[in-house]
C-alpha cells in the first residue's frame, strides 16, 4: 500500500485540507467551527481529491518522471500504471460524493475541480502557461472550497489570491527544473520555438511547460514577478480588517521566504538551485497558511 500512499503526495493533500480548514474558519469567524461536521466533510473531500489529481498525475506523467523522477512508484516499476488508474478514479468518486453534502457551491467547486485535474494530466499540461495557471487555481481553490462550504466566498478571495501568486512562480520553477527531462521525453515538445515571433504566438500551444517554450530567462523573470507581487499586497487581508495583528508576525517569515526564493531565481543556474528555490518557496507558502490561521485566531 504503501506505493499507492506515495502517488497522492500527502504533504500536498495535507496542505489542500488545511487550506480548506482555514477558508472554513475565516467565514464562521468563530471556534464553533471545530464542532460543524460541514467542514469535516470538506477538508475529506478536498484531501481525496487533491490526492486523486497527484495519482492520476503520476499515470500520465510516466514518460517525463523517468528521466527527472525514475524512483516514483510507476518508473521503478513498483506499481502499474493500471493501478494508479483505478486508485485515482476510486478517490474522484468518494472526494466528490462528500462534495454532495455540502452547500451548492461548493459541490460545483469539487466538481469543477476534478475535471480540471483530469483534464490537466490528460491535456492541460501540455499548453504553455496555461498548466501553470491552471496548478495555481487549483491550490487557490482550496481556500474558495472552504469558504463556499461554510456559506461565503467572497470572505476567503483574498486568501485565494495571495495562495495563487507564489504557487504559479513555484510552479514555473518547477517546470525549469524539469527542462532536461522535458526536452528528452517523448512525449515533451520535439523542437523548441525558433524565434521570438514564434514564442508570442505560441500560447496555449502544446509544450509540456512554460520553460519548454520560453526562454529560461523570461521564466525566471514570471517566476519573480508573482513572488514579489504577492509579498507587495499580502499586508491588505489585515490592512482591510480580515485579518488579526496575529497575520502580521507569521506573514513576515513567510515573505522573506518568497523574496529570498524571488532573488535566488535570478541567481539559479544548474537544476539544484531550481529545487532548492521550489522548496523555499513551499515552505513560505505553508508559512503563510500558518499566517492566515494566526490571522483568524489571533
Amino acid at each position: 500500500m504503501k506505493p499507492y500512499f506515495e502517488t497522492i503526495r500527502p504533504g500536498n493533500c495535507l496542505m489542500a485540507s488545511l487550506a480548506v480548514m482555514a477558508g472554513f474558519i475565516l467565514v464562521s469567524r468563530s471556534l464553533s467551527a471545530f464542532l460543524m461536521p460541514e467542514m469535516y466533510i470538506a477538508v475529506i473531500s478536498a484531501f481525496l481529491i487533491t490526492a486523486a489529481g497527484n495519482a492520476i498525475n503520476d499515470y500520465t506523467d510516466v514518460g517525463s518522471d523517468r528521466i527527472n523522477r525514475p524512483l516514483k512508484p510507476i518508473p521503478s516499476g513498483r506499481l502499474s500504471r493500471n493501478g494508479v488508474l483505478f486508485f485515482s478514479a476510486i478517490l474522484f468518486i468518494l472526494g466528490t460524493a462528500l462534495a454532495f453534502f455540502l452547500p451548492k457551491s461548493a459541490l460545483i467547486i469539487a466538481l469543477f475541480n476534478s475535471v480540471i485535474l483530469i483534464l490537466y494530466s490528460l491535456y492541460l499540461q501540455s499548453k504553455v502557461f496555461i498548466s501553470n495557471i491552471s496548478i495555481s487555481y487549483l491550490v487557490a481553490s482550496t481556500f474558495l472550497f472552504g469558504g463556499a462550504a461554510a456559506g461565503n466566498i467572497s470572505t476567503v478571495s483574498w486568501l485565494a489570491l495571495l495562495a495563487f501568486l507564489p504557487n504559479t512562480a513555484r510552479e514555473i520553477v518547477k517546470d525549469i527544473e524539469d527542462m532536461e527531462g522535458d526536452r528528452l521525453s517523448i512525449s515533451a515538445v520535439k523542437k523548441m520555438v525558433r524565434d521570438r515571433l514564434e514564442k508570442i504566438a505560441a500560447f496555449g500551444s502544446k509544450g509540456k511547460s512554460i520553460a519548454a517554450q520560453y526562454s529560461e530567462k523570461a521564466s525566471r523573470i514570471a517566476a519573480a514577478v508573482s513572488l514579489l507581487t504577492g509579498v507587495l499586497i499580502s499586508p491588505l487581508p489585515f490592512l482591510n480588517g480580515l485579518l488579526g495583528f496575529g497575520y502580521l508576525p507569521v506573514l513576515l517569515l513567510a515573505d522573506i521566504f518568497f523574496a529570498y526564493s524571488a532573488y535566488r531565481i535570478y541567481r539559479a543556474r544548474k537544476k539544484k538551485d531550481y529545487s532548492a528555490i521550489s522548496r523555499n518557496i513551499k515552505i513560505g507558502m505553508l508559512l503563510g497558511l500558518l499566517a492566515f490561521m494566526a490571522g483568524i485566531f489571533l
